[in-house]
């Protein structure tokens, strides 16, 4: 029983710090946005957001955006 009961223990323990590691790579993103989206605002849009995420809805959010962005860049640079 000790022996299952330690093996349960190592294993919350890595499920603690893969969720720990992920939730630190989506707020280094949301930081990305939050920066990229204030030098955006002051015009400069060559801006993007940078970093890696295992959360698709927030990836999808990222990648719509920079596309976004080169997409508004592109038609203010052909003016």
């Amino acid at each position: 029983i000790k022996i299952l009961y330690g093996m349960e223990n190592t294993l919350v323990n890595r499920n603690i710090l893969n969720t720990n590691d992920t939730i630190q790579k989506d707020r280094l993103v949301v930081e990305s946005a939050i920066k990229c989206a204030n030098e955006a605002k002051k015009g400069h849009l060559n801006a993007r957001i940078e970093g890696t995420t295992t959360n698709p809805s927030l990836s999808e959010l990222k990648d719509v955006i920079n596309l976004m962005l080169e997409a508004t860049e592109s038609n203010i640079k052909k003016q």
